[in-house]
């Protein structure tokens, strides 16, 4: 099992089973090397911004906010990607997933 690893720490990876870099980003009119994976859990809103240029990544955390999911997102977002000192505008792409609907059976 692997050691958790502090969330304000910036990591290199494998990244031999990442898929090509997203499209350019219309935002900056560069190429947009973040991609984000949020997971919205009844608890807590967890994501990860990976870099897919360099293979770095940054982990955070935030409270789930179920009457709004979208505003945990924002908020964890903004916050993830301060640590990493990146901006929005090189974020290509969002995947997303919950248990919300699951934990409320």
């Amino acid at each position: 099992m692997r050691a958790i690893r502090p969330i304000t720490t910036i990591y290199r990876e494998d990244t031999r089973s990442v898929p090509a870099t997203p499209p350019d980003s219309p935002a900056n009119g560069q190429s947009a090397t973040l991609r984000a994976g949020v997971d919205i859990g009844g608890t807590f809103t967890d994501l990860i911004v990976y870099d897919t240029a360099s293979g770095a990544f940054v982990v955070g955390k935030t409270l789930t906010t179920p009457d709004d999911p979208s505003r945990a997102i924002e908020t964890g977002l903004a916050e993830t990607l301060a640590k990493a000192e990146r901006p929005i505008t090189d974020v290509g792409q969002i995947i997303h997933g919950t248990t919300l609907v699951t934990n409320a059976l």
